[in-house]
């Protein structure tokens, strides 16, 4: 396995769009449709969204990127791994990609946080394995987790 994060161009555009969430996956996300994500990244240029590929194939879509006053914590609000390619390991394979760019990401961030559905307990199950901690209460369905890039040099396996 060979993953590598492509940001969004003219070229993979059309690939990122044929990214499809699982059916069991859909009713945490709000936004299931990476188009309509992508729509409404664009609004937000601290953000950049990435094609996940593994070699030539391409395997999910993340986004991912920081509040303009804020270069000290970034968020990822959306991590998908295509229907067709999930429980294949990509889902950690993607989050050790998305950490290790994040922490070579300057200036150094400290922080990595994200909000998972609180009945999804197979991404926070993968999530806290990789050294997310909950960092506050769920809101409207959602668990805050935060990863502590400054306390932590390499993902756990």
């Amino acid at each position: 396995m060979q993953l590598r994060l492509d940001p969004i161009t003219a070229e993979n555009w059309g690939a990122a769009v044929a990214i499809e969430v699982a059916d069991d996956q859909r009713r945490f996300l709000t936004t299931p449709a990476v188009a309509d994500f992508l729509a409404d990244d664009a609004a937000h240029p601290t953000f950049t969204s990435y094609l996940i590929c593994d070699g030539a194939t391409p395997v999910g879509f993340v986004s991912l990127g920081h509040t303009p006053l804020d270069t000290a914590e970034w968020s990822m609000p959306l991590l998908i791994i295509d229907r067709v390619q999930r429980r294949r390991g990509y889902g950690r394979a993607a989050m050790e990609g998305v950490i290790g760019h994040v922490r070579g990401a300057l200036p150094a961030p400290r922080v990595l946080g994200l909000l998972c559905h609180r009945h999804n307990v197979v991404a926070q199950h993968l999530y806290t394995s990789l050294g997310f901690a909950q960092a506050g209460a769920p809101e409207d369905g959602d668990a805050e987790l935060k990863f502590r890039l400054d306390l932590f040099t390499e993902t756990s396996t």
